[in-house]
């Protein structure tokens, strides 16, 4: 059997503002094996994870949920328990990693955010999903 026909496709979903990662660092990851849901409200986000019990992982800006309150974690947390949330942030000081551990984000990258960064942390929770 050929491993591009048994191979998982890892649906992520990106809850974007202000096009903190263009399409096109996302097509130049060049896999086939990711389905990006791309919102721009957090209320969309929600919506998403109802929709999408399969998701892998969220990514989304560190202010929108912080504009949002801790609340909006909280609520993906209570549909998608499991699914690492990850923060964008333009500034990654001693404060927003605090407030990120407080809203139990599971990593933090820093803006602008390149092809290398993003496929090595989507690698990085895909991989550690599998191990659970």
């Amino acid at each position: 059997m050929n491993e591009a026909a048994t191979s998982t496709v890892h649906t992520i979903l990106l809850i974007e503002k202000h096009n903190n990662i263009p399409e096109s660092v996302i097509h130049s990851l060049g896999r086939n094996d990711l389905n990006f849901i791309i919102t721009g409200t957090m209320q969309e986000g929600i919506q998403a994870c109802k929709e999408h019990s399969e998701m892998a992982m969220i990514i989304m800006p560190m202010d929108l949920a912080m504009l949002n309150g801790v609340g909006t974690v909280d609520q993906i947390r209570n549909i998608l328990p499991e699914v690492p949330v990850i923060f964008l942030s333009n500034y990654l000081t001693i404060e927003s990693i605090r407030l990120a551990t407080l809203m139990e984000c599971d990593e933090i990258i820093q803006n602008p955010v390149d092809r290398t960064t993003l496929n090595a942390v989507i690698m990085k929770h895909i991989k550690q999903s599998k191990q659970l």
